[in-house]
């Protein structure tokens, strides 16, 4: 299998920063596990709303189309978080556990990921505390080690922030950016 170029990467990937608190967990070449939280205002039902409307907040530089809009997220388990435009398809994710309000669990490999034939579980946990919502993004992937995903860690990492990041502003003021 060929390497995916680290420009590829880079792009797919983004490297914005986001008013959130990251950390990548672990690493191996054969895998990997990042944190990403975020602490906002509105409760956790509209959270869970939010992560329902994925076209509105997700950014367009990590679809295959170019544009988020195309994106949804059925909130059930078996829901697809897919991708469709005139023209194409793709299933970026399965959902695996979904509570309402608590917790959104999917199965997939996310944008080149998906070449490396890698298994991944992104979940969203959310909880209400006194200082707002906590919302804690868990990205777990695993695979063969010669794909070095320790190396891919970091850049996964910066797009997870910017998701979480783009969320968050949705969030608070209804625009990702």
């Amino acid at each position: 299998m060929r390497a995916i170029p680290k420009t590829l990467l880079l792009t797919w990937l983004g490297l914005a920063a986001a008013p959130v608190s990251a950390a990548v967990v672990e690493t191996a070449p054969s895998s990997f596990v990042l944190e990403v939280t975020a602490k906002v205002a509105p409760p956790p039902a509209a959270v869970w709303t939010a992560l329902g409307e994925v076209g509105r907040w997700w950014s367009p530089e990590h679809t295959w189309s170019g544009d988020a809009r195309h994106l949804g997220i059925a909130l059930e388990a078996g829901g697809c978080f897919c991708e469709r435009w005139e023209g194409g398809s793709v299933e970026h994710a399965r959902v695996i556990h979904a509570s309402r309000d608590k917790l959104l669990a999917l199965r997939g490999a996310l944008g080149p990921l998906q070449a490396m034939a890698v298994t991944g579980v992104l979940s969203f946990q959310i909880e209400r505390g006194d200082d707002g919502t906590r919302i804690l993004a868990t990205h777990r992937v695993s695979g063969d080690p010669s794909h070095g995903l320790d190396n891919i860690a970091p850049l996964a990492d910066a797009m997870l922030v910017e998701t979480m990041g783009r969320l968050k502003k949705y969030l608070e003021t209804g625009r990702p950016q």
